[in-house]
């Protein structure tokens, strides 16, 4: 009974365009904070032994989320700059976390964003 009920809530054509909406914009608001994310982990290690796995980490990030872009064409569905927007801001938000360094990088830093990186790929994968 409890099946039914849901599904005819999410039966129509609107309310599925809508949902696609929100769920491909949402992974296209993560993308943008994951792009600028990779593309400051490369600047910061510029001229060490990560800098090339971390310049292609960004790079293949910004190539997922301009194909999100593309693929979101096809069924017509718009971006919302406004939530992407947000998300890029609390992406930098987060940088600015009071770890008793103003001015230098804690050194927890590459771990974070290692992490945040990796709990990024491992999301694209699981879809």
């Amino acid at each position: 009974m409890e099946a039914q009920r849901s599904e005819s809530r999410f039966s129509s054509a609107a309310t599925r365009q809508r949902l696609l909406t929100i769920s491909l914009n949402d992974h296209l608001a993560r993308g943008g904070g994951g792009v600028s994310l990779g593309r400051r982990m490369a600047r910061t290690h510029r001229s060490t032994p990560a800098e090339a796995p971390s310049a292609e980490l960004a790079e293949e990030t910004a190539e997922n989320r301009d194909s999100l872009r593309v693929i979101m064409t096809a069924p017509d569905v718009p971006a919302r700059w406004p939530r992407v927007a947000v998300r890029r801001q609390a992406e930098r938000t987060a940088r600015g976390k009071l770890n008793g360094r103003l001015v230098r990088r804690s050194p927890l830093s590459d771990i974070l964003e290692l992490a945040a990186m990796r709990l990024g790929v491992e999301g694209k994968t699981s879809l």
